[in-house]
C-alpha cells in the first residue's frame, strides 16, 4: 500500500491483522494523525514502514517489540518479537528506539 496516494488517518482496525507476517508498508502516502495503539498487535510482522507521511504523536509503544539487529542500534535486546525495522519520520513522530528512521532535524 506504499506510494498509493492514501489520504486520512490509519484505521485502528488494521492492527487486528495480528497474523500479518513479513512487512506492512504505508510509506509515501498522505496519511495524518497518530499511529494506532492497535499496531502493537503486529506480533508476527517483520518490517513496518510508516515514513513519508504526515503522522504525529509517538511510536514508543512499538519500540518494545523491536528485535535487535547488529548495526541498527535497537535498545530492546530481550525482545522475542520478529519486528526488525520500524520506519517513521522522527521529526514528526516521537520514537527513540533505534537509529534507522530518516531524521532531518538538528
Amino acid at each position: 500500500m506504499d506510494f498509493n496516494k492514501l489520504v486520512g488517518t490509519i484505521p485502528p482496525e488494521l492492527g487486528k491483522l495480528t497474523q500479518l507476517t513479513g512487512w506492512l508498508s504505508l510509506e509515501g502516502n498522505e496519511l495524518t494523525g497518530t499511529i494506532p495503539q492497535s499496531f502493537a498487535g503486529f506480533t508476527s510482522a517483520t518490517w513496518i514502514y510508516l515514513n513519508q507521511n504526515s503522522l504525529t504523536g509517538s511510536a514508543e509503544f512499538l519500540c518494545d517489540a523491536l528485535r535487535p539487529v547488529e548495526g541498527y542500534g535497537f535498545t530492546n535486546e530481550n525482545s522475542t518479537s520478529p519486528l526488525l525495522e520500524l520506519w517513521v519520520d522522527r521529526e514528526e513522530v516521537h520514537c527513540t528506539c533505534c537509529n534507522c528512521c530518516p531524521f532531518n532535524g538538528n
